[in-house]
């Protein structure tokens, strides 16, 4: 058995007179004249379905759930409601144009949420709750009765 020896100028030279010769050579614009396939024209990527799955279902009662002292109140039938819009008292710092607090007589607040604004700030900076029914201004034309803006209609 012949025993060759690993020759790196030979090969060196060799890939040398290849190149030179145009056959290890590759044109760069041949890659960029392929087009990519529509994704229609694509085979599905292989996937395997996930195994199936069976939810666990607690056990146990879920009947009583504790709630901390500071956060435990009497049952709705136990107290009376606190909110008397006689008695209740409006928190004008509290209040915005979706919101309106009130302080009712026992220290509670009471607050009512609107999705949309409902009232604005008049001129003295009090909250005004926001009325478009129509009514004859000073000079005749119609305006909405309490408003963000006058907005006059002829």
């Amino acid at each position: 058995m012949r025993v060759q020896r690993f020759r790196p100028a030979a090969t060196i030279v060799s890939l040398l007179a290849l190149m030179a010769a145009g056959t290890a050579t590759v044109a760069p614009g041949a890659a960029a004249q392929q087009r990519p396939h529509p994704a229609a024209e694509l085979p599905p990527l292989p996937s395997t379905p996930p195994p199936p799955r069976t939810p666990a279902v607690p056990e146990g009662s879920f009947n009583y759930v504790p709630v901390p002292q500071e956060f435990a109140v009497g049952e709705p039938k136990d107290r009376p409601p606190s909110f008397d819009p006689a008695r209740s008292r409006p928190v004008e710092e509290e209040t915005t144009p979706t919101r309106r607090v009130w302080r009712n007589e026992d220290g509670t607040f009471t607050a009512k949420l609107d999705t949309r604004p409902v009232r604005h700030q008049g001129p003295e900076g009090h909250w005004v709750d926001t009325d478009v029914s129509l009514q004859a201004g000073p000079d005749g034309r119609l305006r909405a009765k309490a408003g963000l803006r006058p907005i006059p209609f002829t």
